[in-house]
């Protein structure tokens, strides 16, 4: 009797495609949320007792990949509550149609975020208050956005695509969002960005200063474009550093 259902478990376990072991161990657990649940959310919960705090990460243009994964488990080591959307490949956009990101899906996005926060404060009962984003690239804009229009109590924007690919030079879409009371914001930047420009930066942050809005903003000398995943280049490797650290800090003060 014992040895029949030790084998059938065993059985079992060697069926099970590797990939679910993945994402239950290595990624933590998976829920289809976003407003129409059609958007895959990797979870990381925080060792220890429940989290009161919790940060919604958001990927770049290459999509949802280890080093997002990686980082979300370095916040939960902090005690943060990580979800980690997967909100290109919800609508099925490549790195190549990236811009679609902004034009094509833009406002279904962004409904799919405050959603996502919606769930993180009914489901897993954190305050509106202690809930903050942080994105990297394509995701720092929308974790940038997500502060401006007050839908998070503070953000940081990793290398954020602010012109949306560069079809909206001019930022309209913050011009229209940044008020007095957005919330606090964390601009991380390379100064020698080949991908996007540190003038996009540079113009958010004085557009959220000229606003009486709280910003901070860091641009490191020598660093490029995804520091924090390139770190041949020691200018990336000391940006990473250092922007880690003021993220720690800054989610801690707000």
């Amino acid at each position: 009797m014992h040895m029949n259902v030790l084998s059938l478990l065993l059985g079992a376990l060697l069926l099970c495609p590797t990939s679910l072991f993945a994402q239950t161990v290595e990624q933590g657990a998976v829920r289809m949320l976003g407003a129409n649940r059609n958007m895959e959310t990797v979870i990381y919960e925080p060792p220890g007792s429940r989290p009161q705090k919790s940060v919604l990460l958001l990927h770049t243009s290459s999509g949802l990949r280890d080093a997002d994964h990686r980082y979300a488990r370095r916040l939960a080591t902090e005690g943060y509550l990580v979800l980690v959307p997967a909100f290109m490949k919800a609508y099925d956009i490549s790195e190549a149609s990236r811009r679609h990101t902004w034009s094509t899906y833009g406002k279904q996005i962004y409904a799919d975020l405050q959603s996502i926060i919606e769930t993180i404060r009914q489901d897993m009962k954190i305050a509106k208050d202690d809930i903050h984003a942080l994105g990297f690239s394509n995701g720092g804009h929308w974790s940038a956005l997500l502060a401006a229009r007050g839908d998070v109590k503070s953000a940081v924007s990793y290398y954020g695509a602010f012109s949306e690919g560069g079809t909206d030079r001019s930022l309209s879409t913050f011009r229209d969002g940044v008020k007095a009371d957005s919330r606090p914001l964390l601009i991380l930047h390379g100064e020698s960005d080949a991908v996007v420009n540190r003038q996009y930066a540079a113009a958010l942050e004085e557009m959220y200063r000229q606003k009486g809005a709280r910003v901070q903003a860091q641009f490191f000398d020598g660093a490029g474009h995804s520091f924090d995943r390139q770190l041949g280049p020691a200018a990336n490797r000391a940006a990473a550093d250092e922007a880690w650290r003021l993220t720690l800090q800054f989610l801690r003060e707000h």
